[in-house]
């Protein structure tokens, strides 16, 4: 197993440890569980450029560092907000006689909750359609999009995740830090949409059923092909000898 694969592996094992250290009690656990977040995308942009650079690149490692990516984008945001929804009270104090502990809690708390439905099902809907194109043997490419939709989740997890660590002296600073993570959670959710349309649409022939008939058709012409291709391969190989200048009456 080469390094980049290691580094991906890596980066699964450590969401456990994320969530462990993050749903304990203490200011303590949670920076180590923001640290552990870091070391877990330091990998993510290593392991690439390691593969790219030595030309480590395999369709292992592209399904192992697929599925890591997902795996901490998803589980990170479901854990923060869980840990929003459930502790928002450490945070937001009064919120009869606060409003910006009001809107803290209210409108962070029900557009969290939107945006990390709208990803999570997006992950689900695309990857069931790129399963759908693999027993089709249609190759789905990764666009653009993708990649700003990544940047927003990530930067937008990194601001959430430092809020958590404020929160235990400086509530009035985590709660802008909860501002502007939502702020960048909700363009990550905008692209998210528009890039699940653009992949519906572009790859909208990969639902269509082929009937069962037209299916039984296509693999008896496959049937018969082969050996008439064969049988032609033969013949070529015959003319290719009896019009070839040396053959064995000229060589002997």
């Amino acid at each position: 197993m080469n390094l980049p694969n290691r580094l991906s592996i890596a980066r699964i094992a450590l969401i456990p440890v994320f969530v462990i250290l993050f749903f304990m009690p203490w200011m303590t656990t949670t920076i180590f569980a923001f640290l552990t977040f870091v070391v877990a995308s330091i990998t993510d942009m290593l392991d690439g450029k390691i593969a790219r650079k030595y030309n480590l690149q395999t369709q292992v490692g592209s399904f192992l560092d697929t599925i890591a990516d997902k795996m901490l984008v998803a589980v990170v945001l479901i854990s923060v907000t869980v840990r929003y929804v459930l502790f928002s009270r450490e945070f937001t104090g009064d919120i009869n006689n606060n409003f910006l502990a009001w809107f803290s809690a209210y409108f962070i708390w029900f557009m969290l909750l939107i945006c990390t439905i709208t990803i999570v099902c997006r992950e689900f809907l695309i990857s069931g359609l790129k399963m759908i194109a693999a027993t089709k043997k249609v190759n789905i490419d990764a666009d653009k999009l993708g990649r700003y939709k990544m940047v927003f989740q990530v930067v937008s997890l990194f601001v959430f995740l430092m809020g958590f660590c404020f929160i235990y002296f400086a509530p009035l600073t985590a709660a802008i830090h909860f501002l502007i993570a939502i702020l960048c959670l909700l363009a990550a959710t905008i692209i998210t949409i528009i890039s699940a349309v653009m992949y519906l649409i572009k790859y909208r022939h990969v639902f269509k059923e082929i009937p069962k008939e037209q299916q039984r058709e296509q693999s008896d012409n496959n049937d018969t092909a082969q050996p008439q291709t064969h049988t032609q391969e033969i013949q070529q190989e015959t003319i290719d000898l009896n019009t070839s200048p040396k053959n064995i009456s000229e060589v002997d």
